[in-house]
């Protein structure tokens, strides 16, 4: 779509990352009809959503700035109206304290750095190199479930982020060894 060339190098990481990610899924019983299946999708239309965004953002040609305010603003819009439409205005009735870590974290941290920075490394890297680092969604969260948690990831999980990460290496434009890179 955008007219950046699709190689051989970045075949090869979107192919170690697709495989990683069917890791996930096996490690975690690769049955259907499970839960985990519904955060397994989850992370599937989250990355399709990002992808479409990375997109859009190199297409509009926007700064970072404002590209992250037009998805921050327009995100509070929809959440909130829908909200509204199925809870009502309890939402106010939550603890002030629980509301301002949520406005923190979910509208300074994810609404605008998070935006700002991939604003900042499609504009430097590409839609395509740029769009690879959101797979490292899962390995991320993963690694951030150790100390937050305490759930330390199985072998097949080790594994996965492994591909993951070496996928997101490749596909980003890290250089590849001779053989592979011809």
């Amino acid at each position: 779509m955008l007219g950046e060339p699709f190689t051989r190098a970045r075949r090869i990481g979107l192919f170690a990352i697709v495989l990683g990610v069917l890791g996930i899924v096996w490690g975690a019983g690769g049955t259907i009809g499970t839960s985990q299946n519904i955060g397994h999708a989850m992370f599937i239309c989250a990355g399709l959503l990002w992808a479409g965004y990375t997109v859009a953002l190199r297409r509009a040609r926007i700064g970072a700035l404002h590209a992250a305010a037009i998805a921050a603003v327009g995100s509070m819009i929809a959440y909130l109206s829908v909200h509204f439409v199925l809870f009502g205005p309890n939402l106010f009735a939550a603890d002030w304290r629980d509301l301002v870590v949520q406005g923190a974290v979910h509208g300074i941290l994810v609404a605008v750095i998070s935006l700002l920075c991939i604003g900042r490394a499609v504009r430097l890297l590409g839609a395509s190199n740029g769009s690879a680092f959101a797979s490292l969604a899962p390995a991320i969260t993963a690694l951030l479930a150790i100390p937050i948690l305490g759930e330390w990831p199985a072998a097949i999980d080790w594994a996965a982020m492994g591909l993951i990460s070496i996928g997101v290496y490749i596909a980003s434009g890290g250089p590849l060894p001779g053989r592979l890179a011809r």
